[in-house]
């Protein structure tokens, strides 16, 4: 508290100093000589914010133009895999066309089969794991149930339709699945709901 006094007593008299001074003289002209030198500091930092707002503009653009180039040749590269797969799809296609071997023709298909699955694993794309595994809604979609003695209930006993993940975080599409009941009444209640859709 008396050092806040003190403080206030200092601040108190520097201030009587200040008013004591005797006050300058200025001059018409030295007023004028100070507002055209306010002035021409305010133009200087007007011209240098015009500056880096266009350097700015300039650098935004250069960005988005090289984010649209990367997005491009993203794309380029993406197109020329599935090229490749539709030259492997009319190799098969014509292999059909002049064999009667079947095997050969099976052969074909798999290949095309095994160079798109191999595409889309290097571009980040996996299929979500179902048939053993326990219901989850955010990787999984209930189509049915079944009754199954051998399963825990809502263990996946079917996968209907693939399911697929992006970057090992973005779902794709559910996998459609059927899941284990141990409760025989409501597998048969559901079915009989279906049958009369």
């Amino acid at each position: 508290m008396l050092e806040d006094n003190k403080e206030f007593q200092e601040n108190n008299k520097e201030n009587k100093e200040i008013q004591n001074e005797p006050q300058q003289n200025i001059t018409t002209e030295q007023l004028q000589q100070e507002l055209e030198n306010r002035t021409k500091e305010i133009q200087n930092l007007n011209s240098q914010i015009l500056r880096l707002k266009a350097e700015f503009d300039n650098y935004r653009k250069r960005v988005e133009k090289e984010n649209h180039k990367k997005f491009i040749l993203g794309k380029e590269f993406v197109l020329i895999k599935l090229i490749e797969l539709i030259d492997i799809f009319e190799t098969a296609l014509e292999s059909m066309n002049k064999t009667d071997n079947i095997k050969t023709v099976i052969e074909g298909v798999e290949l095309l089969k095994k160079g798109f699955i191999d595409f889309i694993d290097k571009e980040g794309l996996k299929p979500i794991k179902s048939i053993g595994e326990k219901f989850n809604p955010k990787f999984h979609e209930v189509i049915g149930t079944e009754f199954s003695d051998e399963s825990e209930e809502n263990i996946i006993i079917k996968e209907l339709q693939k399911g697929y993940i992006f970057d090992n975080e973005h779902i794709i599409r559910p996998a459609k699945v059927i899941v284990s009941t141990k409760n025989k009444i409501k597998q048969n209640s559901k079915n009989k709901k279906e049958e009369q859709k």
